[in-house]
C-alpha cells in the first residue's frame, strides 16, 4: 500500500503526495461492507417472507404466528383491515368457557 499512497524521493520524505490511493482503498472497503450488510438484510427479508407464506399456507390464509406488528404491516400492504386471528381465537375460547 505504501507504493500506492506515497511518492518516494531520495531524501526520504514520508509525506503523502496523492489522495487517490487512500480514496480507492476506502471506496473498496466501503463497497464490501455495504454489500455484506445488504446481503444479510436480503436473507432476513426472504426468510421472513418464507415463514409468512408457510404460516398462511398451513392456516388457510390466516396469519397465526409471529409478532402482531408484522401481521399489521402485512395486512396494510395487502390493503386489508387488520383482524388478528389470535384475538379471534382467544375470543372464541372465552365464549366457549
Amino acid at each position: 500500500m505504501k507504493y500506492v499512497t506515497k511518492d518516494f524521493e531520495e531524501d526520504g520524505d514520508d509525506e503523502v503526495k496523492s489522495v487517490f490511493g487512500p480514496l480507492i482503498a476506502i471506496g473498496v472497503a466501503t463497497y464490501i461492507t455495504a454489500d455484506i450488510v445488504l446481503a444479510i438484510f436480503d436473507y432476513v427479508v426472504k426468510a421472513l417472507l418464507v415463514c409468512l407464506a408457510i404460516d398462511m399456507d398451513m392456516h388457510d390464509g390466516e396469519i397465526r404466528f409471529g409478532p402482531e406488528t408484522f401481521d399489521q404491516k402485512v395486512q396494510k400492504v395487502k390493503g386489508q383491515t387488520f383482524k388478528s386471528s389470535r384475538q379471534v381465537n382467544s375470543a372464541e375460547t372465552n365464549e366457549m368457557v
